[in-house]
């Protein structure tokens, strides 16, 4: 997030979480836990599932929608 900030003068970055730093997890986006989702997926298991209010995912479905649009 700090990188974020230093990049994009006259804007402000949050965290989302703020009892959580970001970064505590990023460790875990790697092929091992990628496939032990997967994995989980083929049995019928939703692992890490994430929930939002009704809300929330609207702007979520919007912001998802778009960066899928840019590939």
């Amino acid at each position: 997030m700090q990188r974020l900030n230093n990049e994009t003068p006259g804007k402000t970055i949050v965290s989302l979480d703020p009892l959580i730093c970001p970064c505590s997890t990023m460790f875990r986006i790697d092929e091992p836990h990628l496939a032990w989702c997967l994995d989980a997926l083929t049995r019928g298991e939703i692992v890490n599932q994430i929930t939002v209010d009704a809300d929330a995912a609207v702007g979520a479905r919007l912001a998802l929608d778009r960066m899928l649009a840019i590939a």
